[in-house]
């Protein structure tokens, strides 16, 4: 789930073509503050600077106050200096080794060009932030309106926030009708793998997002929901179950399910699910906690029947006493699921 043009799809050698590398320009906005504040940052933008130019990184850094020390490191790097009036002689040395820049007029964009050895060349700049005409709206604010939707957009450094849930749909492949497995994804390898995705992960400095996986395929392949009122708990068990169900046939996966919080009825007739007990059926809940207790000792005294369907205990909204010891709870069985 990298993006098309992050570090992760060019570093894995990925064989769709890849949009070329734009030039990149990384604006610095009160820099010497910046220093000031975080002098850690001074090596890694003395090597963006010493490396800029193979690699097409280019810095525009800004302050309203330079010392000396603050960017004489960065001299043999700079291409050109602009300067502004500043207060004192100072600054504009700090800037260009002269004080030309105390010397400007008291005019809003007056500025000097350094480049080369010793040229300079005193301009007055253009403005975006003022209006063309009277009542108009400014000219920044007008050409961004006309800029935008023209044109492919700049590659976004971080992938939008996940500000809400995605739907299960979006998570598996796309679903078709398999005459032995029923409604499942297609083309999946890990299917009937006693794992399943339910979530997605992101991972900011690798630009790119990943599928969140319950294995219950390992020795410990029990789970534990915990989390407080309306928090979720419910959803993502259900969600756990219809993922296992579209990835998994009865023949490989069997839910017995306690339901406690009244959460899981909507799941009742998934082909699934063997059992459904309410937390107030104290008789079902017997009979399934006396079932799988007789099909564990039975698994235990035979050899092991790779062809037997993995069985899951899940208990949704146990309560609890005031104890903190479970009123209602039963043994475990082979795999459980439980919030």
């Amino acid at each position: 789930m990298g993006l098309p043009g992050s570090p992760q799809a060019r570093s894995t050698g990925q064989r769709e073509p890849l949009d070329p590398l734009p030039a990149l320009m990384i604006v610095i906005d009160g820099f010497a503050e910046l220093i000031a504040e975080h002098p850690d940052f001074q090596d890694m933008v003395l090597t963006l600077a010493r490396l800029g130019k193979v690699l097409q990184i280019h810095l525009l850094l800004s302050s309203a106050q330079f010392r000396d020390s603050d960017i004489r490191w960065l001299d043999p790097f700079m291409a050109y200096r602009i300067a502004m009036r500043t207060q004192t002689a100072s600054d504009s040395r700090a800037v260009f080794g002269r004080p030309d820049a105390i010397d400007l007029p008291y005019m809003t964009g007056a500025a000097i060009l350094r480049f080369g050895a010793d040229t300079t060349v005193r301009f007055t700049t253009a403005t975006a932030s003022r209006s063309a005409k009277p009542g108009a709206a400014p000219v920044f604010e007008d050409m961004t309106r006309q800029m935008l939707s023209h044109g492919p957009p700049a590659h976004q450094l971080w992938l939008p926030p996940l500000e809400r849930s995605e739907p299960l749909d979006v998570l598996l492949p796309p679903l078709h009708d398999n005459e032995e497995r029923g409604l499942c994804p297609a083309d999946t390898p890990w299917i009937g793998q006693l794992k399943t995705p339910i979530g997605l992960v992101d991972k900011p400095l690798e630009q790119r997002r990943d599928l969140l996986w319950a294995d219950f395929s390992g020795t410990a392949g029990h789970a534990v929901i915990v989390g407080g009122p309306q928090s979720g708990k419910s959803t993502l068990l259900k969600t756990l179950l219809m993922s296992m169900a579209l990835t998994h046939t009865p023949k490989e996966a069997e839910f017995y399910c306690l339901d406690f919080g009244g959460a899981l009825v909507s799941i009742r007739e998934l082909p699934n699910v063997a059992a459904v007990a309410a937390g107030s059926d104290r008789e079902l809940i017997g009979e399934i906690i006396e079932l799988l207790t007789s099909l564990i000792n039975d698994r235990k005294n035979k050899v092991p029947d790779t062809a037997a369907p993995h069985l899951f205990l899940v208990a949704d909204g146990d309560q609890g006493d005031s104890t903190g010891r479970s009123r209602n709870w039963p043994p475990a069985a082979s795999n459980t699921a439980c919030t």
